[in-house]
């Protein structure tokens, strides 16, 4: 609670803590994970229309087989996929290579095609729409760190926050 309150001091915008996932979820237009689990953090059919959900946990059979951990990893469920209308990777070819099960797993039960996978890069230089509505729910899994890419994803973004004129302005000062 006590670290809400500091960010929301500092960004000037209400952060509150929550103590289940499914007040987390229920509540945001963007769910972004970045944790060290081993199983999905919650249920993907508490998703609603228009969600954005990235998730950057990836711990493919490479990291298994070097020793770094006993099991693979994910941080979201086959539903979350099933319920997404659109899924962007940073790299097909490296999900397929290393088993990275929180999109393998969605594909070996049907729940999407390898096809169906939209590759980040093709978003940012403008060949894929990306979203197309608000009420669309979007997956993003960054399958693999590409810092560059996120530094283009960002500046992708801001590019079309400004063009449209949509977003809230948070002016945050150095707390030093």
């Amino acid at each position: 609670m006590k670290y809400a309150e500091e960010r929301s001091k500092i960004a000037d915008v209400s952060i509150r803590a929550v103590d289940t996932p499914e007040k987390a979820v229920e509540s945001a237009d963007m769910i972004s994970l970045a944790t060290n689990s081993s199983t999905p953090v919650f249920d993907g059919e508490l998703l609603k229309r228009g969600q954005t959900v990235t998730s950057i946990v990836t711990a493919d059979q490479q990291w298994v087989e070097a020793g770094f951990g006993p099991e693979l990893r994910r941080e979201t469920d086959n539903e979350t996929v099933a319920q997404s209308d659109l899924v962007a990777v940073n790299a097909i070819d490296r999900i397929k290579r290393a088993n990275q099960i929180s999109i393998t797993e969605p594909i070996e039960a049907g729940i999407i095609d390898w096809d169906d996978l939209i590759p980040i890069r093709d978003i940012v230089a403008g060949n894929h729409p990306g979203r197309v509505s608000e009420e669309q729910t979007i997956f993003y899994k960054n399958n693999c760190g590409e810092g560059i890419a996120d530094i283009a994803i960002m500046s992708r973004i801001f590019s079309k926050i400004e063009e449209t004129d949509v977003g809230t302005e948070i002016k945050v000062e150095d707390p030093r």
